[in-house]
């Protein structure tokens, strides 16, 4: 490298001559086309001043020759001086540097090669010193060694990251590498790079597996509850498996994603038919409770008189008591609050406690 620098610097100062000497030539011509014209003007002058010019103008010629190569000669000799004590200066300093350079780095391959050291102290130098000397192989070799035990850690969080920080660093020899190191370069990086492709693609396989058990599990939870609609349980872990899922591993695989739609399905059909079937059934509930206010309107009409006085009363209440109002529709509690007003509003004072007290302890009647 530094025999090119030398090389070029010559060539440099050889240009800078030239450039100089064409400069002159150029500056010469012009003095004698003048002479030239000179001539041309004193032509019909007398011969013997034309003789006596003549002889001025050689004697002129020859002393701007010499005066302009001694000249030269003391230039380029003076520049070639100092330019050979500058290039010696230059060479110099740079071979200290190449050498401080070079005892830096053998210092840092030393200090990482200490048995002492524990693996995350060892990657944290090498870290370092390959920030200083990206170009240098024998920390990249470290470095690779160091980390190979990673990429089969039973975390595969801790092989992926390994992996990424192989590629980077090799990348890094790649760009940084000498012409020398360059096939060792490509042949790392691709194959870094293929070790992580590897692990990536392992890695999918695994969240896929997990997914594809969660779906076996949910599918047997759901088909469970066809059989137990009403078990809470099965309701409480289809819920949990549903919460777990992995929808963007699962969207990566066409066939996964079609199944999780089948599932999802079934379970809500199954809970769309619950509903209806409750639905069904709080309606039912409230014609059951029309009909048992219209009865018991129709019955203390008919016996007026025997219900004011407390006889009968259980006759009513059965049929007025024992309703869930929070399931009744407004417009059936609304019914109800006339019937009873209108019962209640009748009886005797003494009667109202007591029918009170037994709608109050008649039987609950469910939906």
């Amino acid at each position: 490298m530094l025999d090119v620098v030398i090389v070029m610097g010559i060539f440099v100062v050889l240009l800078v001559l030239a450039g100089q000497m064409l400069k002159q030539k150029e500056n010469a011509k012009a003095y004698h086309q003048e002479i030239k014209e000179l001539k041309e003007m004193i032509s019909q002058a007398d011969r013997k001043k034309e003789e006596r010019f003549e002889s001025w103008i050689q004697a002129s010629s020859e002393e701007m020759y010499r005066i302009m190569g001694e000249h030269y000669l003391g230039l380029s000799q003076k520049v070639y001086a100092e330019w050979e004590e500058n290039l010696s200066t230059m060479k110099a300093q740079v071979k200290n540097f190449v050498n401080e350079r070079q005892i830096e780095h053998d210092r840092w391959v030393q200090r990482i090669s200490d048995e002492d050291l524990s693996t995350q102290q060892k990657l944290e130098m090498l870290e370092t010193a390959m920030n200083q000397f990206p170009e240098s192989r024998e920390l990249h070799e470290a470095y690779d060694q160091t980390l190979q035990p990673y990429l089969k850690d039973s975390s595969k969080e801790i092989r992926m990251r390994t992996a990424r920080k192989l590629n980077q660093a090799s990348r890094t020899l790649l760009d940084y590498c000498s012409i020398d190191e360059w096939d060792y370069a490509v042949k790392r990086y691709n194959e870094n790079l293929r070790t992580g492709n590897l692990l990536m693609k392992s890695h999918v396989e695994e969240k896929l597996a997990s997914e594809r058990k969660k779906l076996d599990q949910l599918e047997s939870a759901v088909t469970r509850l066809s059989r137990e609609p009403d078990n809470q349980s099965l309701i409480d872990e289809i819920e949990t498996i549903e919460g777990s899922l992995d929808q963007k591993t699962i969207e990566r695989d066409p066939v996964l994603l079609k199944r999780l739609r089948e599932i999802t399905g079934d379970i809500v059909g199954h809970f769309t038919r619950g509903n209806e079937n409750e639905e069904h059934q709080v309606k039912d509930y409230n014609k059951r409770a029309i009909t048992s206010f219209r009865e018991a309107s129709v019955t203390f009409r008919n016996n007026e008189k025997t219900f004011k006085g407390g006889s009968g009363l259980v006759s009513l209440t059965e049929k007025m008591g024992g309703w869930d109002m929070n399931v009744l529709h407004p417009e059936v509690q609304a019914y109800y609050q006339a019937v009873y007003q209108e019962i209640f509003g009748k009886l005797d004072p003494e009667v109202k406690p007591k029918f009170t007290e037994r709608m109050l302890n008649t039987q609950d009647k469910v939906v």
